[in-house]
């Protein structure tokens, strides 16, 4: 890098231009939410590839980046003009596709080289980062936990309005049949015996009573009659044998006979 091209009023350094995505000079810086600078089109590349997260700390920049679709918009137009001026030739280089040298430089020369991280700087950096996700874990954590307390709070709601619906179509049956036996007291009060639902279903039941009782009456006699007939039965007979007029009367001389012993 020529000496001449910078003056007393530069107070860039080799690694403050320098993209450590291309290892080259800044072309159209971009400014991360991070603070460190890429290319504008090393940023593209990274969103092509789908690795949304600075290539130097890992800090995710999908939020950021869905908020800025277009990035020529997020050009550090300071720091560009800056560039221009004062490393014009590394940056003519690097648009032809030449080695702008300012990787090397950085490298190579001790003067101009300067730690990218003071010591101690790295584990302060990743300390926090670990502090931030613990905290984003926790946070998820708390609005799970609430969310599921509220479809809790919402499902007894729901359940203590059907308890309270059901009990008050309970009551209402309950009254509406109060009413009704109130009703049917009042019509059997006012009306005569026989007009009342009451009287004609005790008389319907009580004919039924009778009808059964005469049935029940019918099959008795009809069974002891029958026993009856089985038992006594040969007494009969011998009843009609004992009443006829043969029966037990002396036995008369066969005639036939007698005729014989007088011929004799």
């Amino acid at each position: 890098m020529d000496n001449e091209d910078c003056n007393s009023n530069n107070t860039l350094t080799p690694d403050s231009v320098l993209c450590l995505v291309c290892q080259g000079i800044l072309i159209k810086p971009i400014k991360l939410p991070c603070n460190h600078h890429v290319c504008l089109e090393c940023l593209q590349r990274i969103c092509d590839n789908s690795n949304l997260s600075c290539p130097m700390c890992r800090k995710r920049l999908s939020i950021w980046l869905r908020r800025n679709k277009d990035f020529s918009l997020l050009i550090d137009e300071n720091l560009w003009n800056q560039i221009q001026k004062y490393y014009k030739k590394e940056v003519d280089q690097k648009l032809f596709d030449q080695d702008d040298g300012v990787w090397e430089n950085l490298i190579l020369n001790p003067t101009t080289h300067r730690q990218m991280y003071t010591p101690g700087e790295l584990k302060a950096e990743y300390t926090k980062y670990i502090e931030k996700l613990e905290a984003e874990r926790k946070q998820k954590e708390l609005e799970e936990q609430e969310k599921s307390l509220q479809l809790i709070r919402q499902l007894e709601k729901e359940e203590e309005e059907k308890r309270k619906a059901e009990e008050a179509q309970r009551l209402l049956l309950e009254k509406q049949d109060e009413e009704y036996a109130k009703s049917l007291l009042e019509m059997e009060t006012l009306s005569p015996p026989h007009d009342t639902p009451k009287t004609r279903s005790q008389a319907k039941a009580s004919s039924a009573k009778r009808t059964e009782t005469r049935s029940k009456r019918k099959s008795t006699n009809s069974a002891d009659a029958s026993r009856s007939k089985n038992q006594f039965g040969p007494i009969d007979v011998f009843c009609i044998r004992s009443n006829s007029p043969s029966m037990f009367s002396p036995q008369q001389p066969s005639t036939s006979g007698h005729n014989q012993q007088v011929m004799n």
